[in-house]
């Protein structure tokens, strides 16, 4: 389970698990028939909780109404679709069959899995389909609003709908004018963006298959928020719904949070387990008589749970370095230097990795989480277990103010001594790799010797390839990266450290700023451990800094300089010093799902110099070898050098 610990004030109400959904169709879909063949299917719901309910029947009876609107698509190339709208006449069965007829829209069969089985794709409502080039059994929404989904795939002439949202239901009174449901353990509750899932039919006897949170063509991944927002209607009998998408399991309940004029003024929920799964209702009835007044909470209120911990503060950066298994705190100080993060009211482990492709059991390279007067504690496992994790601090509004990433490698981190042709002494693996890099003769680097990408001043690590000569990022738990889909502010990056900043060139922040990552000293977005900082380009005497050709230089100056492309490595001989380099690739600034670009033949390494451009070192087998200028929003490894 997710660990995580944070402050809230809630009532337990008794829930009851019903089927439930509804539907809101308030603007037309452009058409695109193409062949004048018509095609007529039946509509129905499972006999499971995979349901559309109507909501006005107070015995839950499942229906179909006049007026639905569904999309139908499909096409040779994925592209076609048409929307079909109910009427009283395709009703039948009391409401749990409709039958459809369009014209146009041929099956889509994948080039390379004929054995797929259903060639139409179905989604309700249609107004709030994502409409796309290519559609086929990607069924993308338009993000989360505050309605029923449901997707479909054909199996012979039958639409059988699955219900993508479980739901919340109250009534209250009062003057209330929105409310805000959060999770106590800080579960995902919507999407932003593009919100999808892939229905099929695989041909392998399991019948359909729903497979949620998908990202695809033009899609990207869904940006998972924290809170859901919806207005209320506070007249004591009016049922408010809160549609929740799939798999959204509150281990510790759920709280609501009822607003006056823009304040938090009453809350309730519920403190126990509940699963609001596809098709389950939970009903609050009316909880007028259950609500509490908000109270803020204070520092002061919360205790750590983690005893024993080591204060390891003499290490206070953005890095923490673990080397032994234990109990661990420090202050929430914004990473090198002494700036409070501001006041804690939670911490919560974001991310974990093995930084490769093996499945990441949660909770297994940091076991703990914990916060006590502005100070965050963690733990790990009594064995450790090599990998990195991010943990943050959030305050009393659920918001991150800080995060810092937790390193675990599996062998001793070590030094290079590269001072005579570039000036400084090198750190011997790339930031966040758990081993140097094998290299040398035939040898081989290993995926785990890549290490972190990380944006142009940034703080924040994002995962690298899951294994070399692959796009894929590393397994993680609790998989939260996103990408934003544009440039973003300092400040919502600091609270969003797992989102990438996707804006296809130039920075990734809206209002550029050179400061970030300064030559004159180590900033507070610097992500280096203690003792080690990020390097720059002042030495210009030195070979190494050579813009033009770095392998030229560095030969001229006597060194050796190796590379290659089977072996994912390319490495300065100095001697016995031997400053090594693996193939990491890196995460294009135009990304639209995070995948890391050339991890088989490019290292990118980011450095300083004076412009206020992202000053990269380039290395390519077979092409360029130089120092150049490149989108801040790229990212690309971290070489730290002693300080």
């Amino acid at each position: 389970m997710k660990k995580l610990v944070y402050l809230f004030s809630a009532a337990i109400l008794t829930s009851v698990l019903a089927l439930s959904c509804q539907k809101n169709i308030d603007e037309p879909v452009q058409d695109n028939p193409s062949s004048g063949i018509t095609r007529t299917f039946t509509c129905v719901f499972p006999e499971s909780t995979d349901t559309k309910v109507n909501l006005n029947e107070s015995d839950g009876k499942v229906t179909w109404e006049p007026g639905d609107a569904i999309m139908i698509h499909g096409g040779t190339d994925g592209s076609e679709f048409v929307t079909v709208t109910l009427t009283a006449d395709d009703i039948s069965d009391n409401g749990k069959i409709a039958t459809i007829s369009f014209t146009g829209v041929d099956p889509y069969v994948h080039p390379s899995h004929p054995e797929y089985l259903s060639g139409y794709y179905a989604q309700y409502p249609a107004d709030q389909v994502k409409v796309r080039s290519r559609m086929y059994y990607e069924c993308a929404f338009k993000g989360m609003t505050n309605e029923m989904l449901m997707a479909a795939c054909n199996v012979g002439d039958s639409f059988t709908f699955y219900q993508l949202c479980g739901i919340i239901s109250f009534s209250v009174s009062g003057t209330y004018d929105k409310v805000v449901l959060v999770g106590n353990n800080d579960e995902v509750v919507r999407y932003d963006g593009v919100y999808q899932v892939r229905v099929r039919d695989d041909g392998d006897g399991n019948g359909p298959q729903i497979n949620y949170n998908k990202s695809g063509n033009e899609s990207g991944d869904p940006l998972p928020v924290k809170e859901f927002e919806i207005p209320i209607v506070a007249d004591g009998t009016t049922l408010n719904h809160i549609y929740i998408p799939a798999g959204c399991n509150f281990a510790g309940g759920f709280t609501l949070k009822f607003y006056e004029g823009g304040s938090v003024v009453k809350t309730a929920g519920s403190t126990k387990a509940i699963n609001v799964a596809p098709g389950k209702y939970v009903k609050l009835g009316n909880i007028t008589s259950k609500l509490k007044d908000y109270t803020a909470p204070t520092v002061s209120d919360h205790k750590s749970t983690i005893t024993g911990a080591t204060d390891i503060s003499a290490d206070q950066a953005n890095c923490y370095v673990i080397t032994a298994p234990g109990a661990y705190k420090f202050p929430a100080l914004k990473g090198n230097s002494s700036e409070s993060a501001g006041n804690v009211f939670g911490a919560e482990i974001l991310w974990e990795t093995y930084n490769n492709e093996t499945t990441v059991t949660e909770n297994s390279v940091i076991s703990k989480v914990d916060f006590e007067d502005n100070w965050i504690y963690f733990e790990t496992p009594t064995a450790l277990t090599p990998g990195n994790a991010v943990i943050a601090a959030k305050d009393s509004d659920n918001k991150i103010i800080w995060s810092w990433h937790i390193w675990i490698p599996q062998t001793t981190l070590g030094t290079v001594d590269a001072t005579s042709y570039s000036g400084f002494t090198f750190m011997d693996r790339n930031l966040g790799a758990l081993v140097a890099t094998a290299a040398g003769g035939d040898a081989v680097a290993s995926v785990e010797s890549f290490g972190l990408l990380y944006q142009w001043g940034r703080k924040d690590p994002f995962p690298g390839a899951k294994k070399p000569n692959s796009s894929s990022r590393a397994a993680m738990s609790f998989n939260t990266i996103s990408v934003s889909g544009g440039a973003i502010s300092m400040g919502y990056a600091i609270s969003h450290p797992t989102v990438f900043g996707n804006v296809g060139g130039g920075d990734w922040q809206d209002t550029p700023d050179a400061g970030r990552w300064t030559k004159d000293s180590k900033t507070i977005n610097d992500p280096c451990p203690k003792g080690y900082r990020i390097p720059y380009a002042t030495r210009d005497s030195k070979p190494f800094w050579n813009k033009t050709n770095v392998q030229t230089a560095i030969t001229d100056a006597g060194k050796t300089w190796e590379e290659s492309s089977t072996g994912y490595w390319f490495r300065i001989v100095d001697g016995t010093n031997v400053l090594t380099f693996p193939f990491a690739g890196y995460i294009d600034d135009s990304t639209s799902s995070g995948s890391i670009t050339h991890p088989y033949d490019r290292a990118a390494i980011w450095f300083l110099c004076e412009s206020s451009d992202g000053y990269h070192l380039n290395i390519r087998v077979g092409g360029d070898h130089k120092f150049g200028s490149t989108s801040r929003a790229r990212g690309c490894s971290v070489r730290c050098v002693v300080e």
